[in-house]
């Protein structure tokens, strides 16, 4: 946040070894403590699609990169849709 680098986040998919990984409360609070933080989070909080764009709605420097989970043939692809 000081240096103003924009962070991306791998955050969401089926590349990690369980779903307690993807936290999306972990990552609301992350978003809250550093303001002026730019958060990108790619793969989509897959399959938290609707926490994370709640988190992305509440939280300013938060942006959601769906990329490959916002195919009709994924659950939930249509939250994204809808979000957007």
């Amino acid at each position: 946040q000081r240096d103003g680098v924009l962070v991306t986040i791998t955050f969401g998919g089926m590349m990690c070894a369980g779903l307690e990984y993807y936290d999306p409360v972990a990552l609301d609070h992350v978003a809250k403590d550093f303001p002026d933080l730019t958060l990108v989070i790619s793969h989509g909080g897959w399959p938290h699609a609707l926490e994370l764009c709640h988190i992305a709605w509440a939280h300013k420097n938060v942006y959601i990169s769906p990329d490959c989970y916002m195919v009709a043939d994924v659950p939930g692809s249509e939250i994204y849709v809808k979000a957007a």
